[in-house]
């Protein structure tokens, strides 16, 4: 496994950087589809992508969790004298059906577990049991919900990109009407594997689950269609994302909208979610230096000042993706027999 402490943006070119941006908004794009991005031949691109894979931790699908039912719930630990125990709570919950995503990072919390869940019952029990089983070394521990999110992309890749606020979704948002999904056991295992590595074949596929490559491919355009799947991206191996989380005094639509808009505005920002619980929303953004998140707090606090109450920051510098949910064989039962 690369050191991610030895990898940094500074020694990449404008080439190297618009084909890892390129990748953050379509991972499954070809090396063809690339080469006509940044038009190179393809046998450049091929070069330059076999010498980038180091930096790619791992090819990702954005799901709209919320269409099945699910509800992102983080949870934020910080532990007592000691980040020991790190592992071993992340062994005892990584492959937990309803955990998506584990985080180890620096700063306010020392772990941060994305979690998928049906309903407050669940997240009552899932918060119990890290109480249960982990309650004593436990500092601190913070839970927040996710109501939505707007993804701008790896921008910081590629300063020169161009995008129109209005035209970036604001994705997994649950306070809206629900999309009915006609979801099938085949569905789902594409679903799973697409989680694991979104870079995975059509045929590849085909032959786990014992079908044709059109046939998966015509699964995966119906969930893209269904905005089930909406789209796909990366994980870079880069140590200086940040988490920013906000406390605002007024946390209604029209000031949601105008940091939202800051974060469009601000090329650092890869994404901002808005959340229930102690804050009422976060950015992650990238930095090359302790002085650049300085610069960016001290812009945000100029421009947004009047909005904000409170805020703390984290350094997500090691992320790990697992299982994206888990779909009782009773719901894809009833499914199957609505859609047959």
């Amino acid at each position: 496994m690369t050191n991610n402490a030895e990898l940094n943006l500074k020694s990449l070119d404008r080439m190297d950087r618009f084909i890892l941006y390129y990748l953050s908004l379509n991972s499954r794009a070809s090396i063809r589809d690339i080469a006509k991005k940044i038009e190179k031949s393809p046998q450049f691109v091929e070069y330059r992508y076999k010498r980038l894979q180091k930096y790619i931790n791992q090819y990702i699908p954005l799901i709209g969790y919320e269409h099945l039912g699910y509800t992102t719930v983080t949870f934020y630990l910080e532990f007592t004298g000691s980040i020991k125990y790190v592992d071993e709570i992340i062994n005892s919950i990584k492959y937990r059906p309803e955990v998506n995503v584990i985080i180890q990072s620096q700063g306010s919390w020392d772990i941060i577990i994305g979690t998928l869940f049906k309903n407050t019952y669940d997240i009552y029990n899932g918060i119990t049991t890290i109480n249960k089983n982990f309650g004593q070394k436990i500092h601190s521990f913070d839970t927040l919900i996710h109501v939505g999110a707007s993804y701008f992309g790896h921008r910081y890749l590629h300063p020169e990109s161009k995008k129109i606020i209005n035209k970036i979704p604001f994705t997994g948002d649950w306070t809206k009407k629900p999309i009915n999904i006609r979801m099938t056991e085949k569905k789902n295992k594409v679903l799973r594997m697409l989680a694991t590595d979104a870079k995975i074949s059509y045929k590849e596929m085909s032959e786990r689950i014992g079908c044709s490559p059109d046939n998966v491919r015509y699964m995966i355009k119906e969930m893209e269609k269904e905005k089930l799947i909406e789209g796909y991206s990366i994980i870079l191996s880069i140590p200086t994302i940040y988490r920013i989380f906000i406390k605002l005094s007024n946390a209604d639509e029209k000031v949601i909208n105008k940091f939202r808009q800051y974060g469009y505005d601000t090329i650092e920002t890869i994404q901002i979610v808005r959340t229930i619980g102690q804050y009422n929303l976060f950015y992650d953004i990238y930095v090359e230096d302790m002085k650049m998140l300085r610069e960016w707090i001290n812009n945000l606090r100029k421009k947004m000042g009047e909005y904000i109450l409170d805020y703390t920051i984290t350094n997500l510098w090691d992320t790990k993706r697992f299982t994206y949910y888990q779909i009782e064989p009773t719901i894809l039962k009833a499914q199957s027999q609505e859609t047959s």
